[in-house]
């Protein structure tokens, strides 16, 4: 028989005759290199990824003709598992390629995490605490967590906790079952998911179901400080089923057309009791609401891979396209619906690769209707990676919203490790904002046994406007650099940030920890 990797250029009509799989443990690629006892330890204590898990996402079996598509969806969605690192296809043909043997070689993750949550901000915000995750439970691809810390909050002491569980294999089908619950010292929340999302372009059906209950003291923050506090509960759930329409084009493009019909029920209270008369507009209103839910979806994609843009060179999955989203909402007068509320919301969104080295990322929305509190809202987030050296990339981001006849609650917050890194997350707030960064992100060829060294350095403006103002109009700024650490081996952790920011417009300086690199491009619109 001869050997071959997967090349979805040639259509070899062959029928799949067995299907191998070769399971490596998370430091097999590094024996033979070292004899390191840590790597032999950790081998021997990790429970490797069993078989059936593996042939659970498997998207072709024996006795099929080969479908090279399908081939490399498979190595996608396997890659796509927090405890899953590596993931490639070998077919060897008989002579006269009629039959093909599939082998698939798979390299685990490291799944366990036992930790620390070490203090990331001082002063008024301070907190501290223990963590304990498994990401491949016993090998079976279930997820299991709980978490612990203690601290202050805007000068509040408080104890959180919670436990989470999740089975993408739920009961050895591909359907999600996930259950989570969590305290932050102020609001406790429960919550279930019950899914069977999109497992492959030509997959034509999708569901969702999801329960929520929430209760506890909701806080109004201003500047680090609790400006009124008052008691709130709020029960939900949802359903909704998508049907997909696909198209294999020409060229390896894939259009695909579907429609999403979902029904959603909220009930939320709010007791503004005791709550100063100068703060009472703040306060949301009651509400009780049934809104059937309508979103079309229009695409034409590719698939793609890189190895630099955000990690230490694992197979980073890339979805190259255009898609173009239009949602309907509309209350009905079931389940107690105290309203009526319309919204319409226009999406675009597009990610390309000018040539191998430059990748561009571009989202649009704008949204409108009638009904209580219904703003008139624009957004847009917008970025460009430049790998302009080797281990060398380029980022410039822009992302903002822009709102008309938003209600006094309706806030969103330019501060924190998803926008300026010199400020913590409550510092600044407002119902529009504008953000700007430019960096420069080197991985470095250095390790630390399997820990990649990177670093970054940043530049970061923003500015609100518009409402109920958090830490004022004027233009802010920071400037700051992050050591970049590359946790290839470890689930759902390919980077890890330490980052250190000085603010340019006043004095002082933030440090955080945080995942990730701002300006993420491969991951799609998210879509059951």
């Amino acid at each position: 028989m001869r050997s071959a990797p997967v090349v979805l250029a040639e259509c070899v009509a062959a029928v799949i005759d067995t299907v191998a799989i070769e399971r490596q443990d998370v430091f097999d690629s590094e024996l033979p290199r070292s004899s390191f006892f840590l790597y032999r330890w950790g081998n021997a204590i990790h429970a490797k990824t069993r078989e059936s898990v593996i042939r659970r996402e498997l998207l072709y079996s024996e006795g099929e003709e080969l479908d090279l598509n399908l081939v490399e969806e498979t190595e996608r969605n396997l890659r796509a598992l927090p405890f899953i690192g590596e993931a490639e296809t070998i077919l060897a043909y008989t002579p006269d390629s009629a039959r093909v043997r599939v082998t698939v070689r798979t390299l685990d993750r490291w799944s366990t995490t036992a930790g620390i949550i070490i203090p990331d901000q001082g002063g008024p915000n301070y907190s501290a605490g223990l963590e304990l995750e498994e990401k491949n439970l016993a090998g079976l691809g279930v997820e299991l967590g709980a978490h612990y810390r203690s601290g202050d909050s805007a000068d509040e002491p408080f104890e959180a906790y919670g436990i989470r569980y999740d089975n993408p294999g739920f009961l050895g089908t591909r359907h999600e079952v996930s259950v989570e619950w969590d305290y932050d010292g102020f609001i406790r929340r429960e919550s279930g998911l019950l899914r069977k999302p999109r497992l492959f372009l030509a997959d034509p059906h999708g569901y969702r179901m999801t329960v929520s209950v929430q209760s506890g003291s909701k806080r109004w923050i201003d500047n680090n400080q609790v400006l009124f506090s008052h008691p709130m509960d709020s029960q939900a759930w949802g359903a909704s089923y998508t049907r997909y329409v696909y198209t294999r084009l020409p060229k390896r493009r894939h259009r695909t057309v579907s429609l999403t019909l979902g029904l959603d029920w909220e009930r939320t209270r709010y007791d503004a009791d005791g709550v100063e008369e100068q703060f009472l507009e703040r306060v949301p209103p009651d509400l009780s609401r049934t809104t059937l839910r309508t979103v079309g979806e229009y695409s034409v994609l590719r698939y793609a891979t890189a190895r630099y843009l955000e990690s230490f060179g694992n197979t980073e999955d890339l979805t190259l396209g255009r898609w173009v989203d239009l949602e309907l909402t509309r209350t009905i007068d079931v389940l107690g619906n105290r309203e009526v509320r319309q919204t319409i919301k226009l999406i675009g969104t597009y990610r390309g690769r000018l040539d191998s080295n430059i990748h561009v990322s571009a989202q649009a929305a704008a949204g409108t209707g009638r009904g209580r509190d219904v703003p008139v809202a624009y957004e847009w987030n917008a970025g460009t990676l430049w790998a302009h050296r080797p281990r060398l990339v380029a980022a410039i981001v822009t992302k903002g919203t822009i709102a008309r006849h938003a209600p006094s609650y309706y806030l969103t917050y330019l501060g924190g490790d998803e926008g300026l890194r010199g400020y913590d997350d409550t510092d600044l707030a407002g119902q529009n904002y504008a953000y700007f960064s430019v960096s420069e992100r080197y991985f470095s060829p250095l390790r630390l046994f399997t820990v990649g060294i990177g670093a970054e350095a940043f530049l970061e403006a923003g500015k609100l406007w518009g409402g109920e103002i958090v830490g004022g109009t004027a233009w802010r700024g920071d400037i700051g650099g992050s050591l970049l650490l590359g946790l290839n081996r470890l689930a759902n952790r390919d980077l890890v940030r330490i980052d250190i920011a000085k603010r340019l417009t006043e004095s002082g300086y933030r440090w955080s920890i945080g995942y990730g690199v701002d300006f993420a491009l491969w991951a799609p619109p998210a879509s059951d």
